[in-house]
């Protein structure tokens, strides 16, 4: 697997290339070109135990995993990050926003989380500055999404560009579906987030995610209530902490 040389001229060329990669052939690329300037984005859902079991399978537990800590997490979500330390080894650092939610709330004088307009603010405060302020000490930052989720993300190349921390992402599953996602975790016994066995597909902030109900799509549960809010209007319903979420095509 020859390594990536800066800068990229043809990233074209170099995501074709990956596109007949195993999940840990692009790992390993990613870690030969990257080294220790490479990092994983975690939420701590399915497709994050994958790449964190993943991880810890090749070897590569120095390698450090971001996690951000909003404030509003669910109480299974931040006792899955602490047995994923205990089972795996593996690195995880915690990051947390500016200013509590308590201190949030008297700044603007309202819960950011329970209008649209306001609460791609609260993600912007909560998760992605946290997540930018930890990203930037890196070249290049894993992530678990999937083009089958759909919308903005169906069209995600495997590595491209974000401006934002000026370094590469790289999204290693991104060809695979749901189905292959829980194969791997049967096959391998991998500690998974146990609300996802109550009914919720994605998993955010306890603010933000409600159960999804039969035959609803697996995102429904997220933003709910802005979505009830606001019958009949089309709203984009990401945290914005995935740079290809706030590209029109998704790519």
């Amino acid at each position: 697997m020859a390594p990536l040389t800066e800068p990229v001229i043809d990233l074209q060329a170099l995501n074709e290339r990956l596109e007949t990669y195993t999940l840990r052939e692009i790992i390993g690329w990613a870690h030969e070109t990257f080294g220790s300037h490479l990092a994983l984005l975690s939420s701590m859902q399915k497709t994050a135990s994958v790449l964190i079991h993943t991880l810890y399978a090749m070897g590569l537990t120095q390698v450090e995993i971001i996690f951000i800590d909003t404030g509003y997490h669910f109480p299974e979500t931040l006792e899955l990050r602490d047995r994923m330390i205990e089972k795996y080894g593996v690195n995880i650092q915690t990051y947390k926003p500016g200013k509590s939610p308590e201190e949030q709330f008297r700044e603007y004088g309202r819960e950011l989380y329970l209008r649209d307009r306001d609460y791609q603010l609260c993600c912007q405060l909560r998760k992605e500055e946290p997540y930018l302020k930890a990203a930037r000490r890196f070249k290049a930052v894993l992530s678990g999404l999937l083009r089958s989720e759909g919308g903005a993300r169906k069209q995600i190349p495997i590595v491209t560009v974000d401006p934002r921390i000026q370094g590469y992402k790289i999204h290693p599953l991104a060809n695979w579906n749901r189905e292959q996602v829980d194969e791997y975790i049967q096959a391998h016994d991998v500690l998974v987030h146990p609300l996802h066995a109550k009914g919720y597909p994605s998993i955010g902030c306890a603010t933000c995610t409600t159960p999804v109900r039969d035959g609803e799509d697996e995102r429904a549960g997220r933003w709910r209530h802005i979505r009830e809010a606001n019958p009949g209007k089309e709203i984009k319903l990401y945290c914005g902490i995935n740079f290809s979420d706030k590209r029109k095509t998704g790519g």
